[in-house]
Protein backbone atom coordinates (compact mmCIF):
# COMPACT_ATOMS: atom_id res chain seq x y z
CA UNK A 1 0.00 0.00 0.00
CA UNK A 2 1.56 3.14 -0.93
CA UNK A 3 0.76 6.55 0.22
CA UNK A 4 2.11 10.60 -0.50
CA UNK A 5 3.65 12.12 2.10
CA UNK A 6 1.52 15.13 3.92
CA UNK A 7 2.19 18.54 2.92
CA UNK A 8 3.16 20.63 5.64
CA UNK A 9 1.31 24.06 5.97
CA UNK A 10 2.32 26.68 3.65
CA UNK A 11 1.78 30.69 3.39
CA UNK A 12 0.84 32.75 1.12
CA UNK A 13 4.02 33.11 -1.63
CA UNK A 14 4.53 37.08 -0.84
CA UNK A 15 4.32 36.63 2.51
CA UNK A 16 6.75 33.74 2.25
CA UNK A 17 9.00 35.86 0.43
CA UNK A 18 9.26 38.48 3.10
CA UNK A 19 9.76 36.05 5.38
CA UNK A 20 12.79 34.84 3.81
CA UNK A 21 14.05 39.10 3.11
CA UNK A 22 14.28 39.45 7.03
CA UNK A 23 15.99 35.94 7.88
CA UNK A 24 19.55 36.97 9.48
CA UNK A 25 22.11 35.31 7.04
CA UNK A 26 23.22 33.00 9.74
CA UNK A 27 19.34 30.74 9.70
CA UNK A 28 19.89 30.31 5.81
CA UNK A 29 23.15 28.48 7.18
CA UNK A 30 22.47 24.29 8.37
CA UNK A 31 23.46 23.56 11.47
CA UNK A 32 24.77 20.07 12.89
CA UNK A 33 25.01 19.28 16.47
CA UNK A 34 23.46 15.49 17.21
CA UNK A 35 22.74 13.52 19.88
CA UNK A 36 24.34 10.68 18.87
CA UNK A 37 27.93 11.32 17.25
CA UNK A 38 27.94 8.31 15.07
CA UNK A 39 25.00 10.36 12.50
CA UNK A 40 26.73 13.58 12.52
CA UNK A 41 24.84 15.23 10.10
CA UNK A 42 27.17 16.36 7.20
CA UNK A 43 26.68 20.05 5.97
CA UNK A 44 23.66 21.31 3.50
CA UNK A 45 25.49 22.04 0.31
CA UNK A 46 28.81 20.24 0.46
CA UNK A 47 31.18 21.33 -2.89
CA UNK A 48 31.25 17.24 -3.81
CA UNK A 49 27.32 17.16 -4.53
CA UNK A 50 26.48 17.66 -7.86
CA UNK A 51 24.18 20.61 -8.57
CA UNK A 52 21.45 19.11 -11.21
CA UNK A 53 19.70 21.83 -13.58
CA UNK A 54 16.61 20.66 -14.88
CA UNK A 55 14.78 21.13 -18.21
CA UNK A 56 11.87 18.57 -18.82
CA UNK A 57 12.63 18.82 -22.88
CA UNK A 58 16.08 18.13 -22.69
CA UNK A 59 16.15 14.90 -20.96
CA UNK A 60 16.58 11.74 -22.36
CA UNK A 61 13.97 9.41 -22.16
CA UNK A 62 13.56 6.61 -19.43
CA UNK A 63 11.15 3.65 -18.49
CA UNK A 64 7.76 4.70 -17.59
CA UNK A 65 7.46 5.12 -13.81
CA UNK A 66 7.06 2.16 -11.44
CA UNK A 67 4.62 3.79 -9.23
CA UNK A 68 1.06 5.20 -10.01
CA UNK A 69 1.01 9.29 -11.23
CA UNK A 70 -1.86 11.48 -11.80
CA UNK A 71 -1.49 13.04 -15.40
CA UNK A 72 -3.96 15.70 -15.67
CA UNK A 73 -6.68 14.80 -14.24
CA UNK A 74 -6.09 10.65 -15.55
CA UNK A 75 -4.63 7.95 -12.81
CA UNK A 76 -1.49 6.15 -14.86
CA UNK A 77 -0.07 3.18 -13.73
CA UNK A 78 1.96 1.27 -15.90
CA UNK A 79 -0.32 0.11 -18.75
CA UNK A 80 -3.36 0.99 -16.49
CA UNK A 81 -5.47 4.39 -17.33
CA UNK A 82 -8.50 5.67 -15.24
CA UNK A 83 -9.68 9.08 -16.31
CA UNK A 84 -11.20 11.05 -13.42
CA UNK A 85 -14.06 13.53 -13.90
CA UNK A 86 -12.96 16.28 -11.94
CA UNK A 87 -11.16 19.98 -12.29
CA UNK A 88 -8.03 18.28 -9.75
CA UNK A 89 -7.02 15.25 -8.88
CA UNK A 90 -4.68 14.46 -6.41
CA UNK A 91 -3.53 10.54 -5.47
CA UNK A 92 -3.66 9.41 -1.98
CA UNK A 93 -2.53 5.96 -2.40
CA UNK A 94 -2.59 2.11 -4.29
CA UNK A 95 -4.73 -0.25 -2.67
CA UNK A 96 -3.68 -3.80 -2.35
CA UNK A 97 -6.28 -5.30 -4.57
CA UNK A 98 -5.64 -2.81 -7.91
CA UNK A 99 -7.83 -0.01 -6.32
CA UNK A 100 -6.97 3.47 -5.78
CA UNK A 101 -7.55 6.11 -3.13
CA UNK A 102 -8.13 9.87 -4.55
CA UNK A 103 -9.29 13.45 -3.69
CA UNK A 104 -11.12 15.15 -6.38
CA UNK A 105 -12.66 18.73 -6.60
CA UNK A 106 -14.64 20.66 -9.12
CA UNK A 107 -16.61 23.59 -8.83
CA UNK A 108 -19.95 23.26 -8.06
CA UNK A 109 -19.63 19.27 -6.73
CA UNK A 110 -16.52 20.60 -3.90
CA UNK A 111 -14.09 18.20 -2.99
CA UNK A 112 -14.83 14.21 -2.49
CA UNK A 113 -13.13 11.57 -1.95
CA UNK A 114 -13.06 8.88 -4.12
CA UNK A 115 -12.34 4.54 -4.50
CA UNK A 116 -11.43 4.31 -8.43
CA UNK A 117 -10.70 1.07 -10.35
CA UNK A 118 -10.05 0.61 -14.08
CA UNK A 119 -13.37 -0.01 -15.98
CA UNK A 120 -15.13 0.04 -13.19
CA UNK A 121 -17.28 3.17 -11.73
CA UNK A 122 -15.90 5.55 -8.90
CA UNK A 123 -17.21 4.77 -5.67
CA UNK A 124 -17.71 8.34 -3.37
CA UNK A 125 -16.31 7.50 0.11
CA UNK A 126 -16.53 11.49 1.47
CA UNK A 127 -17.68 14.51 0.37
CA UNK A 128 -16.90 18.15 1.30
CA UNK A 129 -13.55 16.42 2.69
CA UNK A 130 -10.74 19.07 2.56
CA UNK A 131 -8.41 17.43 0.01
CA UNK A 132 -4.85 18.01 2.02
CA UNK A 133 -6.23 16.02 5.08
CA UNK A 134 -6.56 12.60 3.57
CA UNK A 135 -4.14 9.51 4.53
CA UNK A 136 -4.75 5.68 3.96
CA UNK A 137 -4.31 3.99 7.23
CA UNK A 138 -1.55 1.52 6.38
CA UNK A 139 -1.92 -2.50 6.60
CA UNK A 140 -5.66 -1.87 7.04
CA UNK A 141 -9.09 -1.69 4.93
CA UNK A 142 -9.05 2.42 6.15
CA UNK A 143 -8.25 5.65 5.67
CA UNK A 144 -8.16 8.87 7.84
CA UNK A 145 -9.45 12.61 7.50
CA UNK A 146 -9.14 15.16 9.51
CA UNK A 147 -11.58 18.18 9.05
CA UNK A 148 -10.57 21.51 11.24
CA UNK A 149 -13.20 24.03 12.81
CA UNK A 150 -12.37 27.38 13.36
CA UNK A 151 -12.54 29.15 16.49
CA UNK A 152 -14.28 32.09 17.28
CA UNK A 153 -13.11 34.98 18.63
CA UNK A 154 -11.27 34.35 21.88
CA UNK A 155 -11.75 31.09 21.33
CA UNK A 156 -9.64 27.85 20.01
CA UNK A 157 -10.09 25.46 17.10
CA UNK A 158 -11.37 22.04 16.95
CA UNK A 159 -10.49 19.00 14.97
CA UNK A 160 -12.87 16.08 13.69
CA UNK A 161 -10.26 13.14 13.14
CA UNK A 162 -12.08 10.24 11.42
CA UNK A 163 -11.25 6.43 10.78
CA UNK A 164 -13.34 5.17 7.53
CA UNK A 165 -13.99 2.41 5.70
CA UNK A 166 -12.14 1.57 2.33
CA UNK A 167 -15.31 -0.32 1.27
CA UNK A 168 -18.43 2.55 1.56
CA UNK A 169 -17.08 5.11 3.87
CA UNK A 170 -18.85 4.81 6.84
CA UNK A 171 -17.16 5.92 10.06
CA UNK A 172 -15.63 3.44 12.08
CA UNK A 173 -14.18 5.48 14.71
CA UNK A 174 -13.96 9.70 15.21
CA UNK A 175 -12.32 11.70 17.77
CA UNK A 176 -12.50 15.71 18.62
CA UNK A 177 -8.84 17.38 19.67
CA UNK A 178 -9.02 21.14 21.11
CA UNK A 179 -6.59 23.86 18.64
CA UNK A 180 -6.36 21.09 15.52
CA UNK A 181 -4.61 18.60 14.26
CA UNK A 182 -2.63 17.15 11.18
CA UNK A 183 -2.85 13.74 10.41
CA UNK A 184 0.94 13.25 10.05
CA UNK A 185 0.73 9.27 9.17
CA UNK A 186 -1.01 6.36 10.36
CA UNK A 187 -1.30 2.28 10.75
CA UNK A 188 -2.57 -0.62 12.42
CA UNK A 189 -1.36 0.53 15.68
CA UNK A 190 -3.04 3.76 15.09
CA UNK A 191 -2.72 7.77 14.02
CA UNK A 192 -0.14 10.02 14.46
CA UNK A 193 -0.83 13.46 15.10
CA UNK A 194 0.86 16.59 14.60
CA UNK A 195 0.37 20.30 13.54
CA UNK A 196 1.87 23.86 14.27
CA UNK A 197 1.67 24.44 18.03
CA UNK A 198 0.39 21.43 18.44
CA UNK A 199 1.87 18.54 20.89
CA UNK A 200 2.47 15.13 18.86
CA UNK A 201 -0.03 12.64 19.69
CA UNK A 202 -0.67 9.13 18.51
CA UNK A 203 -4.24 8.01 18.75
CA UNK A 204 -5.37 4.47 19.08
CA UNK A 205 -8.87 4.28 17.04
CA UNK A 206 -9.93 0.98 18.58
CA UNK A 207 -9.52 2.15 22.25
CA UNK A 208 -10.06 5.76 21.78
CA UNK A 209 -6.77 6.71 23.97
CA UNK A 210 -5.11 9.73 22.96
CA UNK A 211 -1.23 9.96 24.42
CA UNK A 212 0.39 12.81 24.02
CA UNK A 213 4.29 12.35 22.98
CA UNK A 214 7.17 14.34 24.58
CA UNK A 215 9.43 16.03 22.93
CA UNK A 216 8.22 16.82 19.36
CA UNK A 217 5.98 19.70 18.96
CA UNK A 218 5.58 21.68 15.44
CA UNK A 219 5.87 18.06 13.77
CA UNK A 220 4.70 18.51 10.35
CA UNK A 221 5.85 15.18 8.49
CA UNK A 222 6.34 11.82 9.43
CA UNK A 223 6.61 7.95 8.57
CA UNK A 224 5.79 5.14 10.86
CA UNK A 225 7.31 2.77 8.27
CA UNK A 226 11.28 4.24 8.60
CA UNK A 227 10.23 5.74 12.47
CA UNK A 228 11.14 8.77 11.40
CA UNK A 229 9.42 12.36 12.27
CA UNK A 230 10.17 15.92 11.30
CA UNK A 231 9.65 19.30 13.50
CA UNK A 232 10.18 22.89 13.64
CA UNK A 233 11.70 23.96 16.65
CA UNK A 234 9.86 27.09 16.24
CA UNK A 235 7.51 29.12 13.35
CA UNK A 236 10.12 28.68 10.46
CA UNK A 237 9.45 32.60 9.56
CA UNK A 238 10.39 33.52 12.93
CA UNK A 239 13.83 31.82 12.90
CA UNK A 240 11.97 27.92 13.70
CA UNK A 241 14.48 25.18 12.37
CA UNK A 242 13.38 21.35 11.47
CA UNK A 243 14.50 18.28 13.94
CA UNK A 244 14.55 14.97 12.43
CA UNK A 245 14.10 12.51 15.21
CA UNK A 246 12.34 8.96 15.31
CA UNK A 247 8.64 8.75 16.26
CA UNK A 248 9.80 6.21 18.48
CA UNK A 249 12.29 8.22 20.30
CA UNK A 250 11.58 11.71 20.12
CA UNK A 251 13.68 13.14 21.72
CA UNK A 252 16.60 11.66 19.96
CA UNK A 253 17.68 14.04 16.68
CA UNK A 254 19.41 12.42 14.04
CA UNK A 255 19.68 15.88 11.66
CA UNK A 256 18.76 19.42 12.17
CA UNK A 257 18.53 22.11 9.79
CA UNK A 258 17.76 26.21 9.81
CA UNK A 259 17.29 26.42 6.27
CA UNK A 260 15.53 22.75 4.76
CA UNK A 261 12.36 20.79 6.09
CA UNK A 262 11.88 17.54 5.04
CA UNK A 263 9.62 16.27 2.44
CA UNK A 264 9.73 12.53 1.68
CA UNK A 265 11.41 9.24 3.01
CA UNK A 266 12.71 6.78 0.48
CA UNK A 267 10.24 3.73 1.50
CA UNK A 268 13.55 2.20 2.92
CA UNK A 269 14.58 5.27 5.12
CA UNK A 270 18.10 5.59 3.49
CA UNK A 271 17.43 9.01 1.89
CA UNK A 272 15.33 11.64 2.14
CA UNK A 273 14.05 14.75 0.11
CA UNK A 274 14.14 18.52 1.41
CA UNK A 275 13.75 21.84 0.39
CA UNK A 276 13.69 25.07 1.62
CA UNK A 277 11.83 25.66 4.76
CA UNK A 278 9.84 28.55 3.58
CA UNK A 279 9.01 27.61 0.11
CA UNK A 280 5.68 28.67 -0.73
CA UNK A 281 3.25 29.06 -3.48
CA UNK A 282 3.41 26.63 -6.46
CA UNK A 283 6.36 24.33 -5.53
CA UNK A 284 10.16 24.86 -4.58
CA UNK A 285 12.34 25.53 -7.50
CA UNK A 286 15.11 23.48 -5.93
CA UNK A 287 15.24 19.46 -4.53
CA UNK A 288 18.20 18.35 -2.41
CA UNK A 289 18.45 14.86 -2.00
CA UNK A 290 20.03 13.44 1.21
CA UNK A 291 21.13 10.41 3.16
CA UNK A 292 19.20 9.86 6.04
CA UNK A 293 21.58 11.12 8.06
CA UNK A 294 21.28 14.50 6.25
CA UNK A 295 24.14 13.63 4.05
CA UNK A 296 24.15 15.87 0.41
CA UNK A 297 23.62 13.16 -2.41
CA UNK A 298 22.84 15.86 -5.05
CA UNK A 299 20.92 19.09 -5.91
CA UNK A 300 18.28 19.37 -7.98
CA UNK A 301 17.10 22.94 -9.61
CA UNK A 302 14.20 23.18 -11.65
CA UNK A 303 13.93 26.36 -14.46
CA UNK A 304 10.50 27.14 -12.74
CA UNK A 305 9.85 24.79 -10.11
CA UNK A 306 8.64 21.07 -9.08
CA UNK A 307 5.59 19.31 -7.51
CA UNK A 308 4.73 16.03 -6.08
CA UNK A 309 7.74 13.74 -5.55
CA UNK A 310 7.38 10.51 -4.65
CA UNK A 311 10.02 7.59 -4.24
CA UNK A 312 9.97 4.53 -6.35
CA UNK A 313 10.27 1.47 -4.63
CA UNK A 314 13.92 0.95 -5.03
CA UNK A 315 14.54 3.71 -2.09
CA UNK A 316 17.43 5.31 -4.83
CA UNK A 317 14.85 6.80 -7.03
CA UNK A 318 11.74 9.48 -7.07
CA UNK A 319 9.67 10.69 -9.69
CA UNK A 320 8.81 14.48 -9.81
CA UNK A 321 6.67 16.78 -12.05
CA UNK A 322 9.38 19.37 -13.24
CA UNK A 323 8.17 22.63 -14.60
CA UNK A 324 10.68 24.56 -17.16
CA UNK A 325 10.27 27.56 -19.00
CA UNK A 326 7.13 26.34 -21.06
CA UNK A 327 6.47 22.72 -20.90
CA UNK A 328 6.89 20.30 -17.93
CA UNK A 329 6.79 16.19 -17.46
CA UNK A 330 7.01 13.62 -15.07
CA UNK A 331 10.95 12.78 -14.19
CA UNK A 332 13.06 10.40 -12.87
CA UNK A 333 15.95 11.65 -10.35
CA UNK A 334 18.33 10.16 -8.02
CA UNK A 335 21.96 9.83 -7.80
CA UNK A 336 22.66 13.19 -9.25
CA UNK A 337 21.34 11.84 -12.70
CA UNK A 338 17.90 12.61 -14.17
CA UNK A 339 15.95 11.22 -17.16
CA UNK A 340 12.07 11.78 -18.84
CA UNK A 341 9.53 9.36 -17.93
CA UNK A 342 5.98 10.93 -19.09
CA UNK A 343 4.99 13.48 -22.04
CA UNK A 344 5.71 17.05 -22.32
CA UNK A 345 2.85 19.27 -21.52
CA UNK A 346 2.57 22.73 -21.72
CA UNK A 347 2.53 24.64 -19.36
CA UNK A 348 -1.04 26.24 -18.29
CA UNK A 349 -2.54 28.53 -16.28
CA UNK A 350 0.77 29.83 -14.21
Amino acid sequence: MRTHPTPRPRRALATALAGLACLPAAALLPLGGLSDPAHAAAPAAPTAAPTVRIEPGALDRGPAPEIPRIVGTTLVDGDVRIPIEAEYVGLVGRLPDGQYLVTTSSEGVGTRTLRVAPDADPVVLTRRTPVDVVRLRKETDQFVVARYRAARPGGRGTATVQVRSLTDGRVVASTVLDGGATVLDADHAGVLLGGFDQPLRRWDPETGRVRVLPGARNAYRADLTVDRIARFTADPYDGGCTEVSLVSAPTEVVWRSCRDAVMSWSPDGRRMLTDHKLTDGLGPSRIVERRGNGAVIAVYDAQGFFEFPDWEDDGRHWIVDAYGARRHADVRCGGGECERVGPLRRNEGL
